[in-house]
């Protein structure tokens, strides 16, 4: 397995997730139903990028992949570097190490979603399929997890949606799938 630190996954991920309302909205689904931020990034990337939907066959093929991991490693790390904030008087070359490292696992397990179900080559693809493909492949996800999305939570979704594909949610009728 190779690490991604220049796949385009990765590049997006960065660059996305580096909006505060993004950031926000990710993290609300993740401490609220225990959702995982790069399996909601996968499915915004494959959607955006021309990729096309992920079906539920394959979000059950990434969830089992990635749950050892997340679980073991991601979430410890993550957890860890969350203590240690909590401590003025540590060096913040000590925070520093421990957010490399977290980022370092949140690549890997970026590489263990992307060799799970690889990326296919971009079609043309016109922007409500694009649209219409992340909002299926979220649909999976959650559904795969048993979510059902309460009012903050599809604001949460809507706003990823928003980022994503400015001026395509044509309107809240597009999330039906998530009632």
């Amino acid at each position: 397995m190779q690490l991604i630190p220049n796949h385009a996954f990765w590049n997006f991920s960065v660059k996305f997730y580096n909006d505060d309302s993004i950031a926000s909205a990710l993290h609300l689904l993740q401490t609220k139903h225990q959702l995982n931020i790069n399996i909601i990034l996968y499915c915004i990337y494959c959607g955006l990028s021309g990729r096309g939907a992920i079906n539920s066959v394959q979000i059950n093929q990434l969830n089992h992949a990635v749950e050892v991991w997340h679980r073991k490693i991601t979430k410890a790390i993550r957890q860890l570097n969350r203590r240690v904030k909590q401590y003025r008087d540590f060096d913040a070359k000590i925070h520093e190490l421990i957010f490399s490292t977290e980022l370092l696992t949140e690549q890997i397990e970026q590489s263990i979603i992307v060799d799970t179900v690889p990326v296919r080559a971009i079609k043309r693809r016109a922007n409500q399929l694009k649209i219409d493909d992340a909002i299926k492949s979220l649909h999976h996800y959650f559904e795969s997890k048993k979510i059902n999305l309460l009012r903050d939570t599809l604001i949460a979704v809507k706003t990823i949606l928003t980022k994503a594909f400015p001026k395509l949610l044509q309107n809240d009728n597009q999330l039906d799938l998530f009632a």
